[in-house]
């Protein structure tokens, strides 16, 4: 992230805002409360949750706005567990900080400063002495404040993952041709456990080391936490005959730690993607 500088956003931030900017995704937000009572989330995480605006377009503008810093976009898994273990232990000392809530925390001190982390600014942030305010991704936010964040809790979802693994396989195969579980290693995909029959075919496992801070369906289905139907060819991966897949986010809490890939030789369909997701919620 760029060296913060406060001074201007203190003074600044809040002369515009986003639905002033973004005037027909607020509207859309509008419409989409109409018919959905989803009170307990602000208009403009409910914005970037239902894809009625892009955050990098938000990114932009407020950046251009305000020069403020900017948490990346694609932290790896480490990263995440660093910022949770650092807000879950700093939390207790700013109890008091009554405006923060989801979409505002504040992380630790740096230098003299508070850091807070944040989709927007908030204007009680100016009556605090030396604030440094930096804008951070809804699903990232999610991620550091759940308390399933842990490097514990995520060692015992893999040997859970591991010990019923082969159960995931049977269900898997009724639906698909090949099922592999991928985990994630810092902003990379790498091969956890492949089913019993694929593992007799002796593939390389580094066919399934992909780079989840580049555009493909695996980077897609942790940024939006839904399953991706691809070709296989769309990103260069052959294995066997198989021609296309789903991708499946394996989570825990809020936080993505993997995939589930299901594999065919044919096209994919609703029910196979329907099975993946099953087969993820009891992995959960």
């Amino acid at each position: 992230m760029r060296d913060p500088v406060s001074n201007y956003i203190t003074h600044q931030i809040q002369e515009h805002s986003w639905e002033y900017h973004f005037n027909e995704e607020a509207l859309k937000v509008e419409e989409y409360l109409s018919t959905e009572a989803d009170y307990e989330k602000s208009r403009l995480r409910i914005a970037f949750e239902q894809r009625i605006l892009s955050w990098f377009d938000y990114k932009t503008w407020f950046q251009e706005q305000y020069g403020c810093a900017a948490i990346e976009d694609h932290l790896g898994l480490n990263d995440i567990l660093n910022l949770s273990e650092t807000y879950q232990k700093n939390k207790k000392f700013y109890s008091d900080y009554s405006f923060l809530n989801q979409d505002l925390i504040a992380l630790q001190e740096w230098e003299g400063h508070t850091l807070f982390l944040g989709l927007n600014y908030n204007e009680n942030l100016k009556k605090i002495p030396n604030s440094i305010f930096i804008l951070c991704p809804a699903h990232i936010l999610s991620q550091i404040t759940d308390i399933n964040t842990s490097a514990s809790a995520i060692d015992n979802h893999w040997v859970k993952t591991e010990s019923q693994h082969l159960d995931y396989s049977l269900q898997a195969r009724k639906y698909f041709d090949g099922f592999v579980t991928l985990k994630i290693k810092n902003k990379n995909v790498e091969l956890f456990k492949m089913d019993e029959d694929l593992s007799k075919e002796k593939i390389d496992p580094k066919i399934f080391n992909f780079s989840l801070t580049e555009s493909n369906p695996f980077s897609q289905a942790l940024i939006t936490k839904e399953s991706q139907t691809f070709e296989l060819s769309s990103i260069n991966l052959t294995i066997l005959d198989y021609a296309t897949a789903v991708v499946t986010p394996l989570t825990k809490g809020k936080t993505v730690l993997g995939f589930l890939l299901g594999l065919k030789t044919s096209a994919v369909n609703d029910d196979d993607k329907s099975v993946l997701e099953k087969i993820s919620q009891e992995a959960s």
